[in-house]
């Protein structure tokens, strides 16, 4: 008689044993949420995840880095929104003056007033700075109608630059240093309308280039979401088909659990039989 191994036992255990590989696997799925948790699900299309996850992160960094440019641009706004009040009050003590109702000691009282307006205009631009940038105290500009410009990384993932302008409007070069209400009324008017001038200017052309920015933000994640999109189509699990394959590979798993427990004790049985029979 000729003894072999269990062949059904060990086809029996080899089918059980993909099936608990096929079990583990539907239940990371189903907890992960994900058909591809490593290279070895899918190699073909890891490297297209790969692809999708280095565009998706491109264009969140471009986000940020155009984010951090209009947040500059807003604070820049808002003290040149405050530097065109203090003018603007200027304007109405100078006028004041120019009527003739003030005289004497009111006089050097408004005269302290505009002291005090300028020192603030001063300290604004001269400690107005966004990331150790200052688009507002450029003092290598002389001419604010030819700001200089700053480039601005905006793309992360194709590496595009902005160029953003810097102005000068230092009470100097708005030319209100030393202003006195003791001048010539037409001469401080022409300067105060003059520097409303430059300041309306610098707020239009960075006001124009924060909307264009504020465009691109939006274009980008309208662009991630469509990215995102395809990369969950191939990377997400179907929860149900996963429910579905879970169910299935679990009955298979019992029921090669008792054909092995039957394969196994086959031989014993046969044995038994030929042992009845030789009796």
């Amino acid at each position: 008689m000729k003894l072999t191994f269990n062949s059904n036992a060990m086809k029996t255990f080899m089918t059980y044993k993909k099936t608990i590989s096929d079990h583990s696997k539907s239940i990371k799925n189903i907890s992960t949420g994900k058909q591809i948790n490593s290279a070895k699900d899918n190699p073909s299309r890891i490297s297209k995840l790969a692809n999708f996850e280095k565009e998706i992160r491109g264009y969140q960094s471009s986000r940020r880095n155009i984010q951090d440019t209009v947040s500059m641009i807003q604070s820049a706004d808002s003290v040149m929104g405050s530097l065109n009040d203090r003018v603007t009050r200027l304007k109405e003590i100078t006028i004041s003056v120019g009527n003739g109702s003030i005289q004497g000691d009111e006089k050097d009282i408004i005269q302290n007033e505009v002291n005090s307006i300028l020192e603030g205009m001063s300290y604004d631009i001269e400690h107005f700075s966004f990331n150790e940038i200052n688009i507002l105290g450029n003092k290598d500009v002389t001419d604010n109608s030819n700001p200089e410009l700053i480039s601005v990384l905006t793309t992360g993932n194709s590496g595009e630059f902005a160029e953003i302008p810097s102005f000068n409007l230092s009470i100097e070069n708005l030319g209100l240093n030393g202003m006195n209400v003791q001048d010539d009324i037409g001469l401080n008017l022409e300067k105060i309308d003059n520097a409303t001038s430059q300041i309306i200017n610098a707020r239009t052309k960075l006001g124009a280039i924060s909307a264009t920015f504020e465009d691109k933000i939006e274009q980008s994640e309208s662009i991630e979401e469509v990215v995102t999109g395809a990369k969950s189509k191939i990377e997400d699990a179907d929860v149900a088909l996963e429910m579905l394959e879970f169910s299935r590979t679990l009955m298979l798993t019992e029921a090669n659990i008792k054909n092995m427990s039957k394969t196994i004790y086959l031989p014993n049985d046969l044995i038994d039989v030929l042992g009845k029979l030789y009796k």
